[in-house]
Parts: structure tokens; sequence; C-alpha cells
């Protein structure tokens, strides 16, 4: 073998072994992440953050309904809230809601005071009682009208829409994907900015849990009619990676 030969013919080994030795040292950082502090140590990394986000348009609506009655008996006002919320579970039955769908959320009951203009100590004029109720529904195209039938059923107070999906864990799954896709396109940025090639994973950190962030929206017209805007709910993930830095011709896909 003469000399050119020799040269050629290492020089195209040691790119591999040397792309090899970093996919093997990326392999045992991230699968056995005792040896990661002190292995990340004698190699270049780079860490970037990846932000990943999936939306979608709900089909689910969660809706929190109170009703709140005073009267000078204490009886009298949880007697005539427990009936008011008798009725609100009719008309969540007659709106065909599952009764795994209905929840008493609370049941309070504390009395109300007459405040003297004179330092004379308050005094009890009566009683408020209240009753709250928890519904899920799974029909989006009847939520309106629910809501119209709760009113007239004698419920006093609503805290909101929380719209949802019932496959939250396939949004979940296409944000994380988001967000590693976005990290590796920043590590390939910086990685070939800096005279380098981005490497294999060395660790990846998923910094909080995402959670669905639903639209809280409900909005009364005139005339008694309840327009209920779903939009889009949306989960975002955010990832920390650890990439090795190669230099020279290594290329990563």
């Amino acid at each position: 073998m003469n000399k050119s030969a020799f040269k050629l013919e290492n020089t195209m080994k040691y790119p591999t072994l040397a792309y090899v030795l970093a996919v093997i040292c990326g392999f045992i950082l991230s699968t056995h992440p005792v040896f990661a502090q002190t292995l990340a140590q004698d190699i270049a990394t780079i860490t970037v953050t990846g932000v990943g986000k999936s939306s979608t348009e709900p089909n689910m609506a969660e809706l929190e309904v109170s009703v709140t009655i005073h009267d000078t008996q204490a009886t009298t006002a949880m007697n005539q809230a427990s009936t008011i919320g008798k009725s609100l579970l009719h008309v969540a039955q007659k709106n065909k809601i599952s009764k795994w769908d209905m929840q008493t959320g609370n049941i309070a009951l504390s009395p109300t005071y007459t405040r003297p203009k004179d330092n004379t100590p308050p005094k009890i004029n009566g009683y408020q009682a209240s009753i709250t109720k928890h519904f899920k529904i799974r029909k989006l195209a009847i939520l309106g009208s629910f809501i119209d039938d709760l009113i007239k059923a004698g419920a006093t107070r609503f805290s909101g829409i929380r719209f949802s999906h019932s496959d939250q864990k396939s949004l979940l799954k296409q944000a994380r994907i988001n967000a590693m896709k976005n990290a590796k396109s920043t590590a390939n940025l910086l990685a070939l900015q800096s005279g380098a090639k981005r490497g294999p994973v060395i660790r990846i950190i998923e910094t909080a849990v995402p959670s669905p962030q639903p639209r809280r929206m409900m909005a009364l017209a005139a005339g008694g009619g309840v327009p209920v805007v779903p939009g889009k709910i949306s989960v975002t993930a955010t990832v920390n990676v650890t990439y090795a830095l190669l230099t020279g011709v290594f290329r990563v896909k």
C-alpha cells in the first residue's frame, strides 16, 4: 500500500471513529444519568430550550353554576336553595347530561349581619345559603340552550365556562413533539454558527408538566340568549435539551 492510499484510508476512518465515540457518549449519558455530570465536563455540549404548542377546537365544556338564597331563617334559606339545586339537576337530566357528569361542588350556610353605626356589635339579620353544581357538557351544540334552562330554573351565578377536549393525550403528545423539533432546530443553528455540528442528545429535561390552557368565555346577550364562543384550546410543552457538539465534517440528521 503506497503512502497516499494509507493517508486516504486513515482520513476516512478517523471521522467515522470520532462520530461513533460521540454517539456512544451520548447513549451513556442519556441512559446513565449518574455519569452525566462527570462526562459532560469532558466533551463539548450545547443546551437549548425547545417550546412546542398544540391547538385544537374543544369538544367539551365544564360549567360551574351556583344558587344563593337569603332569608331570615336558616332552614328556609337552605330549603329554598336545595329546591333550586334539585331543579338544576332536573334541567341537566332533561338536556341528557349523564349522572356521571354532574357533581355537587359546595354547600354553604352562613349568617348575614347588620352593622350598626355606633360601636355596638353587629347583629344577625338573616342567613345566606348557597349550593354549587358542576356539569360536564359533551355536546357543545346544546350548551347555549342548557345555560338558558339553568337560568330559568333559578341559577344565580355562573363561574365561567371551561372548554376542553376529550383527547388531551394526543394534544400533549403533539406539543412535546413540536418542542423537541424546536430544540433540534435551535441547536442546529447555534452549532452551525459556532463552526460545529449538532451531535447526539445527551440529556432531556421537561421543565414543567404541560397542562391545557382552556378558554373561559361566556356572554349574556340582550333578550336572555347566551351566545357561546368556544374558540380554541392549546397545550404548551417546554424542554431543555443538551446535545454533544461535533467539529469537522460530521453530519447528524
